[in-house]
């Protein structure tokens, strides 16, 4: 296996996250397994979701195998009818309980039909309570596959790019270029324990107001981020664009980077530029699914996490989510 040292960033080598684990039929896989909580869910997600895969894997150079070098895999669960007689494929049952037919380590797979925002949970949990491995995506046609393929990168273990802790040789930040700045601030005005000079920058902060816009940039994410080796990637599928989270359409529509969250830093001088959207897993994002789900299939679980350095998840103080 090989050294974790090249360009991205994810919160498995500080182990705030895990990666998911080895199939327990020593295959040599590492099956990210999902359910969705229903027949509308799979109606309205099934293609895009499928299509997230695709891309990865295409990103990757195919299915898992010693030639591509990963283990990466996703399936929907498929329930044992011999165990379970009756019991459907999807998360929930019809009064919308856990189906103890599926595990509970499962990818719950969720449909947010009022296009509000994408979310996931970061990297596995072991954690016991059903569905704590969890993705929420909305419906919204001509950006569901990228944006899934974003998603996926938090379900795996990686945080955006530009919450690297490095990030501001890279970028500069207007936190009061966000959506909810304003009303952020009002309501960290009214609260005793709160700073306006630390809600744009502290995770817990920005959680106790509800700053969910200020959650997507804080450095370093929910208790710090390992950040590798190479410069920021800006081809990152983890890396917002400039007009993410803006508020109006000053930026957007005007590209004017004085009214946008994010901006690209010129190398040496006060200059400025736009940050794209990305389709598409970069470079670095391969190389950490590589380090991470490398091809071993002489490896257990307990040998694989030795090398990782996999342990518990941390103890943290909020959860973690991201959007």
């Amino acid at each position: 296996m090989s050294t974790p040292g090249t360009g991205y960033a994810d919160q498995l080598f500080w182990k705030k996250a895990l990666p998911w684990p080895l199939d327990d039929d020593d295959t040599g896989y590492c099956t990210v397994k999902y359910c969705y909580d229903n027949q509308d869910t799979k109606n309205g997600l099934n293609s895009a979701w499928n299509l997230a895969h695709w891309i990865w894997l295409k990103a990757l150079g195919g299915p898992a195998s010693k030639e591509t070098n990963h283990c990466l895999r996703f399936k929907e669960i498929e329930v044992d009818q011999k165990k379970h007689p009756g019991a459907t494929n999807f998360c929930l049952t019809n009064d919308k309980r856990w189906n103890k037919a599926v595990p509970g380590d499962t990818l719950r797979v969720s449909h947010d039909k009022h296009n509000r925002v994408n979310r996931a949970t970061v990297g596995y949990s072991k954690e016991t309570s059903a569905g704590r491995n969890w993705v929420v995506l909305d419906t919204i046609p001509w950006m569901q596959a990228s944006i899934f393929v974003h998603e996926i990168g938090y379900i795996l273990g990686m945080i955006h790019e530009h919450q690297r802790v490095d990030r501001d040789e890279y970028i500069r930040f207007r936190c009061d270029k966000l959506a909810g700045y304003d009303n952020a601030h009002a309501r960290c005005m009214q609260e005793e324990h709160c700073r306006i000079d630390l809600m744009c920058d502290n995770f817990e902060m920005a959680y106790s107001i509800d700053f969910i816009d200020a959650l997507q940039y804080v450095r370093g994410g929910n208790g710090g981020s390992h950040d590798a080796d190479a410069d920021l990637d800006f081809e990152s599928i983890m890396i917002y664009a400039s007009d993410d989270w803006a508020p109006n359409e000053d930026c957007a529509q005007d590209k004017d980077l004085s009214n946008c969250p994010l901006a690209k830093r010129e190398p040496g001088v006060e200059q400025y530029s736009w940050i794209d959207d990305t389709v598409w897993p970069s470079k670095g994002d391969v190389d950490f699914v590589r380090i991470w789900y490398q091809w071993t299939p002489d490896f257990g679980n307990a040998e694989r996490d030795a090398y990782l350095g996999s342990r518990e998840n941390a103890n943290l103080t909020v959860p973690t989510w991201l959007y």
